[in-house]
Formats: C-alpha cells, sequence, structure tokens
C-alpha cells in the first residue's frame, strides 16, 4: 500500500492489511450480498492488493478509501487527508460503517442488530457479558450483555497470559473497595 511523504496514511494501510490478512474477512466481503460504498471500496482494494499490486511496482493506492473515512468523519476532525490517525481507530471505523451500511446508513450505529450478520459482525463480532462481584458478601450484580467489532486488551495482559502467568479470566479489582470485576 502507498504512503507518499506527507500522505500520512501509515495507519490506513495498517488496517486495511489486517483486513487483507484475516482470511475470513477477505474471504467474507468478498461473497457478501449487501454492498455498500465502504464494502466496494475495500472489494477493489482487495482486489488490487492481489492482482494489480504486482502490475504497479507493488504499490497500492488507497486514496479513495481514505478521502470516504474523511468524508465520513469530518464532523469529528478524523481520518483527515495529510493528517496522521490512530490504526486501531481506523480499523474500528471501518468496521462500523461496513455496519452501518448493511443495516441501512446512519440508522442505529453498531447498537443496531444485523440478521443476517454483516461482514464485520460475521467476522469480528462477539458479545460481552460484563458482572460484578462484592468481595465482602459474594453478591452479583445483574449481567450487562453487549457485542463489539474489538476488543482492546494490555499487551503485559496478553504476554502474561500466553507465558501461562495468569488464567484470561482475571478478577480485576475496582477502584471501588472491595468489588471485582470479570
Amino acid at each position: 500500500l502507498q504512503n507518499n511523504e506527507g500522505q500520512h496514511s501509515c495507519f490506513l494501510n495498517a488496517a486495511i492489511q489486517a483486513l487483507w490478512h484475516t482470511d475470513s474477512f477477505r474471504e467474507a466481503i468478498g461473497i457478501a450480498n449487501h454492498v455498500g460504498p465502504m464494502h466496494s471500496m475495500i472489494q477493489s482494494l482487495f482486489a488490487n492488493i492481489e492482482h494489480g499490486g504486482r502490475q504497479l511496482s507493488g504499490a497500492v493506492i488507497a486514496d479513495v478509501l481514505r478521502a470516504h473515512l474523511a468524508d465520513l468523519f469530518a464532523h469529528a476532525q478524523r481520518f483527515q487527508m495529510g493528517c496522521m490517525d490512530d490504526a486501531g481507530e481506523a480499523l474500528e471505523a471501518i468496521l462500523a460503517t461496513l455496519h452501518q451500511e448493511h443495516v441501512g446508513g446512519d440508522s442505529g450505529g453498531e447498537e443496531e442488530t444485523c440478521n443476517p450478520p454483516c461482514v464485520a459482525h460475521a467476522v469480528f463480532g462477539f458479545t460481552i457479558v460484563d458482572q460484578t462481584t462484592c468481595m465482602a458478601c459474594c453478591a452479583n450484580s445483574d449481567p450487562e450483555i453487549s457485542t463489539s467489532l474489538v476488543s482492546r486488551a494490555y499487551a503485559t495482559d496478553i504476554l502474561a497470559a500466553a507465558r501461562g502467568h495468569i488464567t484470561p479470566l482475571i478478577p480485576r479489582k475496582n477502584s471501588k473497595k472491595g468489588i471485582v470485576r470479570y
């Protein structure tokens, strides 16, 4: 993916490469029935990466997708042309936009259920159950259930879990005394 001096597209290139190297996403985006502008742009980029990149000295240009993101997020001054931004947030914005296209534009954001699932939810969607337990009396809060397309984790926690030093569902003490979150 091309990133000329001053273009500052490395964040978007990282997000596109993450999607490209996720086989299930690459396959799903190619066969999905619903096609919106973001979907079409990603399909085109993927075709260029697979076929056209060899003819363009390996450089594929993502300017159309960058301009589309800049337009979609102009109100928040995010992903603007020539400005640096965050790769994780760009990935999240792309997935949320694919979902919004599937459910009908700006009708509800990520919270609106898509059935059948959009490409983003089919590949990356997961359910989160958040519940707290009081260490003093062992009472549990009602579970709060939500869905998401991304999850953030500290690299040190991931490395510690991989090394077997911690289990994946470690209780985390909240700032309130005696409260543990799982």
